[in-house]
Formats: structure tokens, C-alpha cells, sequence
């Protein structure tokens, strides 16, 4: 595994993760509550959103015990690049990060068409206001690696994809840091 680049798929649900995977298949997909669930890392059902938390932390243990840690920074051709999707793929042992963003007026039409409350979908709406997932990098050992930041938005899921593959190709360069802001195109409106 030391060969692979194991590249977290991360975002604010609703971002287009799973859209996204699914049409990486040049590479192998795993998504975070699968990799959860096989190590035992799912806690009880929420029946207040009929989510399962997920134990991060023995989830990461679990992941570098196994070998995956950072080992594969640079270059990666397709089949060497593993995907972990999810919301929490930031914070596991990956080589580099996407970070998938998206306008919040559209990401609250795509969460409302999942029927999520109106309280889910807030929240929701208002992590990525603030930026998602970068808040979480801040103190994370993975702050300093391979970063690109996509905007979902202006891009169609095949148009994330060339620009992930064209990332991959040039070997994983640093991008900068949180480029989306939505509060400053607010109040630019």
C-alpha cells in the first residue's frame, strides 16, 4: 500500500462527494463510513437524525496500523490513487485532500431535496458558509499537506474530475489556502 496515494474526498454534505466518487473510477473508492464499519468504528444509530457517529480516532488508528500514512506524497497515476469519501476524510490518514465546496443557496436546494430538516439543513448550510472542512485543518496534522479546493458550483462533476485528474497528473501541488470565501461574495452582493 506504501505505492498508493490515498487522496480524502472531503466537503460539506451536499458538496457533490459520492457524485464525484463514483465517477473516479479509474481509482478505488472508499467511502469513510464503509471503512467505519468495517473496523467497528460506527457508534449506535442517532434517532434524532438516524446518523452513526463515527469514532475518528480508532478509525485512524485502525487505518495506520494497516499501513496508510501520509507514505505516498507526489505523483500518483490512476491506478495507484485510492479515494476515502466523506465529510470526516480530511481528518484520516491521507496523502492529499479535495476539498469540494459549494454556494450555500445551492447546497440548502440540494439538502432540501434530500427532505433533511430545516435544522440539518442550517447547520449544514452554515459549516460551509464558514468554511467546512478548512475550520477542522486549522490544528490537524494534515494542514500541511496536498490541498485543492474546488467549487462545485461554477464546475459539473465531469469538469471536478478533470481538474482532480489534472492535480493527480502534476503530482499533487500545493494550492492555496481556502480560496472560497462565500461571506466576502455575500457582501460583495
Amino acid at each position: 500500500m506504501t505505492d498508493e496515494a490515498w487522496i480524502g474526498l472531503t466537503g460539506t454534505p451536499g458538496t457533490g462527494k459520492t457524485t464525484i466518487a463514483h465517477l473516479l473510477n479509474e481509482c478505488s473508492v472508499y467511502s469513510v463510513s464503509e471503512l467505519a464499519n468495517q473496523r467497528g468504528c460506527l457508534g449506535e444509530v442517532d434517532p434524532h437524525d438516524m446518523s452513526r457517529e463515527i469514532d475518528i480516532v480508532s478509525l485512524n488508528n485502525s487505518l495506520e496500523k494497516q499501513g496508510i500514512n501520509h507514505q505516498a506524497k507526489g505523483s500518483a497515476s490512476s491506478c495507484e490513487t485510492v479515494i476515502i469519501e466523506g465529510h470526516l476524510s480530511h481528518l484520516l490518514p491521507v496523502s492529499a485532500i479535495v476539498i469540494l465546496r459549494c454556494e450555500p443557496d445551492m447546497l440548502q436546494e440540494r439538502l432540501n431535496l434530500r427532505n433533511w430538516t430545516g435544522k440539518k439543513i442550517r447547520e449544514n448550510t452554515e459549516w460551509e458558509l464558514m468554511g467546512g472542512p478548512w475550520i477542522e485543518l486549522v490544528d490537524h496534522k494534515n494542514k500541511d499537506l496536498p490541498i485543492i479546493e474546488i467549487n462545485g458550483s461554477d464546475n459539473s462533476p465531469e469538469e471536478i474530475v478533470q481538474i482532480i485528474g489534472k492535480w493527480l497528473k502534476q503530482g499533487l501541488p500545493l494550492t492555496p489556502f481556502a480560496e472560497i470565501d462565500w461571506m466576502e461574495k455575500m457582501v460583495d452582493n
